[in-house]
């Protein structure tokens, strides 16, 4: 298996170079899609497929569209069985990377949340590991009462990045209140 001969499209099995989606979607046009990956591993003892902790995949999905404020129709069983339909129709016999997606399928402004389209591929897993090496973790300082947080520091909002940011929008659709991640123009840090 080099590639998924077929994969899911929002609601059938589609052959591989006919899965397509518009260059004018907001999953084009501003990156409006959320995915979440997982591994399914051949057994050749048994001959099965195991799908690696499934229902905790689709639980994060359902988190990073709620996130993202994502309109969605799909329930958690059609995603699941989603990704079983892809297995069985490419007759998977090998470890495997599952990747769920869900985009803005619609036509529309940065500020579009749905439609929501559901795509599903599967691709043969590649070993990316190669042998390691042996390391010790180094020392870090703990903060102390001389040195003060940096709250609005460009390393932490770094650190606390939402997924596919640039899909918020507008002011209106950010955050508020203390897990806000923006700074305002006249923000700065302050040492003591």
């Amino acid at each position: 298996m080099a590639a998924s001969r077929y994969l899911y499209l929002n609601g059938r099995l589609v052959p591989y170079d006919d899965a397509r989606i518009h260059v004018q979607s907001g999953a084009v046009k501003y990156g409006g899609s959320v995915f979440e990956g997982l591994r399914a591993y051949w057994n050749a003892d048994q001959g099965e497929l195991y799908v690696f902790r499934l229902q905790e995949h689709i639980d994060r999905l359902f988190a990073s569209l709620r996130l993202m404020r994502m309109e969605h129709r799909f329930t958690r069983e059609e995603l699941a069985d989603s990704i079983l339909q892809v297995l069985r129709k490419n007759e998977v016999r090998q470890d495997v990377h599952i990747r769920q997606s869900a985009f803005i399928e619609a036509d529309g402004a940065l500020e579009a949340t749905g439609p929501v389209g559901l795509a599903v591929d599967a691709r043969p897993h590649r070993v990316t590991e190669k042998p390691g090496i042996a390391v010790r973790p180094g020392s870090s300082a703990r903060p102390t009462t001389r040195t003060a947080a940096w709250p609005c520091s460009r390393r932490r909002r770094t650190a606390t990045r939402e997924p596919s940011s640039s899909t918020r929008g507008a002011n209106s659709r950010r955050p508020r209140g203390p897990a806000a991640s923006w700074c305002g123009a006249g923000c700065r840090s302050r040492r003591r």
